[in-house]
């Protein structure tokens, strides 16, 4: 298992499940029943083990923790996929049809972390095309559009856009060197 870390390098209380091979084969997510401020719950891991911390609560009753786990697949958040090519500056295009799960958590966190997963996924699938190339940009591409793109389907994904960072990347709209939405 593994915390979820956002942009901002803050874990919360999701995280990936992986396999003895080092594939995320699922995710999970904590919440306390109830609780109105998740900042009071802390989680952390170590090998096969989370361990979670309430703080900072006057209460005299038992807490109910609710720990969701979910395995998850490729098909999970894609419907399709197709190497493309477009009359653009940037012709080669790795072209996502995207499910709605990833907006189906009740939290940013849940996005964040299903957005991850995802992209494990678009590795595991598609890191041995001779089409794959610049991953750290790709990757930004990619969760650029999750959290900014949701209403555009497909979702392109282009190798050779210039590697921002991950702010550039938003900045540009997911679309690294253009500068707009395409």
């Amino acid at each position: 298992m593994k915390l979820y870390k956002n942009k901002e390098g803050k874990t919360g209380t999701v995280g990936n499940i992986y396999n003895k091979e080092g594939k995320s084969i699922g995710i999970f997510s904590v919440t306390l029943d109830g609780e109105q401020n998740p900042e009071n719950v802390t989680a952390s891991t170590d090998a096969n083990t989370l361990r979670l911390n309430v703080k900072g609560t006057n209460r005299t009753e038992p807490y109910q923790m609710v720990l969701s786990t979910e395995t998850t697949y490729y098909s999970t958040y894609f419907n399709s996929f197709e190497w493309i090519t477009r009359d653009s500056d940037y012709p080669l295009s790795l072209s996502l049809n995207h499910t709605n799960y990833f907006y189906e958590g009740p939290t940013q966190w849940d996005i964040g972390i299903r957005a991850a997963d995802a992209w494990d996924k678009v590795v595991a699938v598609h890191s041995g095309s001779p089409n794959w190339s610049n991953a750290s940009g790709l990757e930004d591409q990619l969760l650029c559009h999750v959290h900014y793109a949701s209403n555009k389907n497909p979702w392109n994904i282009e190798p050779s856009r210039p590697d921002y960072s991950w702010t550039g990347t938003v900045v540009d709209f997911c679309n690294p060197g253009s500068g707009i939405w395409d």
